[in-house]
């Protein structure tokens, strides 16, 4: 029997059905681990100020019994303050895509909605850790609040411009420790760019990296790790959402104390349908917050790391 040769001809090809996973994946990170680590308040005004106090420094104090005796100058808190901002994420559907058949998805305004609340929780962590000055705003500029590298300045002394040298290492990193410790600070977290983190868990000195581990599972989990030193332990955890500081290979890492800071909420995320005009409907996603860091001088910064 001669062989047979069949083929699918162009008209056969176009009236077979195309084969797709019913599914979506996004792997963009979406972990927002300083919004997650401080504390939430209530901002009740686009202004927001606090008060700081602090102690005279420690010095010796002999004084003569039954002398005359003189008051120092008392000292008041001063105030510090931030502006808040307001933020938001809008996108238009067409109302026909609540209708047709979808991938991954019965309904593309519940997929959207929960799609780009994610995206604007990225953008207020990056904005609460990058974001250099508070400013008040005008009819042509937004306010802006203040963010951990604008508010961490009394311990933040390392390397003021970028070099190749500014190389990180375990004394540098106890220095960041020590300078936050000496004013009354106890930091517990530091948040690193992923190559900072790693060079934090090459540290081989008299400290130790202790790696968090599943013993159920009998397994290490490498995502958070705690170093122990002379000023206490810190939980290392990797943030994706530090800018550089700059050019592509000079970081900022922090060493901060949660409990001092506060993200406060004057308006919360909101989703909201906007008025309609055709056939399709906008959605409206927003926010408005500042930062309230209750004492800079409990943090420190390391920055313009150089990382190969």
């Amino acid at each position: 029997m001669a062989n047979e040769t069949r083929t699918y001809t162009s008209n056969y090809s176009s009236s077979m059905r195309e084969s797709i996973a019913d599914t979506i994946t996004n792997i963009a990170p979406t972990d927002c681990t300083f919004t997650a680590a401080i504390k939430k308040g209530k901002a009740k005004a686009k202004y927001e100020q606090w008060q700081e106090d602090t102690l005279s420094d420690a010095a010796n104090n002999k004084q003569l019994e039954g002398d005359d005796v003189s008051a120092t100058v008392v000292t008041y808190p001063t105030n510090a303050h931030n502006y808040t901002q307001y933020s938001y994420k809008v996108f238009k559907l067409a109302d026909v895509m609540e209708y047709v058949d979808k991938v991954g998805r019965s309904s593309e305004q519940a997929y959207q909605k929960g799609r780009h609340l994610a995206m604007l929780k990225r953008d207020v962590e990056y904005d609460m850790l990058n974001t250099a000055a508070e400013a008040a705003g005008d009819a042509s500029n937004a306010r802006a609040s203040c963010g951990v590298k604008g508010f961490i300045t009394t311990n933040d002394n390392d390397w003021a411009s970028p070099a190749t040298s500014n190389v990180l290492t375990e004394d540098i990193f106890n220095d960041a420790m020590q300078d936050a410790w000496d004013v009354g600070g106890k930091p517990s977290l530091c948040l690193a760019p992923g190559k900072v983190k790693r060079a934090i868990s090459a540290f081989n000195g008299n400290n130790k990296i202790t790696v968090n581990t599943d013993d159920n599972d009998k397994k290490v989990i490498n995502t958070v790790d705690f170093y122990e030193g002379d000023f206490g332990t810190v939980k290392i955890m990797a943030n994706r959402f530090i800018a550089l500081d700059s050019s592509t290979t000079y970081f900022s890492t922090f060493l901060l104390q949660p409990d001092m800071w506060e993200q406060l909420i004057l308006m919360p995320y909101r989703t909201e349908k906007l008025a309609k005009n055709g056939p399709s409907v906008t959605w409206m996603i927003d926010v408005e917050y500042t930062l309230k860091c209750r004492s800079e001088k409990a943090n420190a910064r390391i920055k313009n790391l150089y990382i190969a």
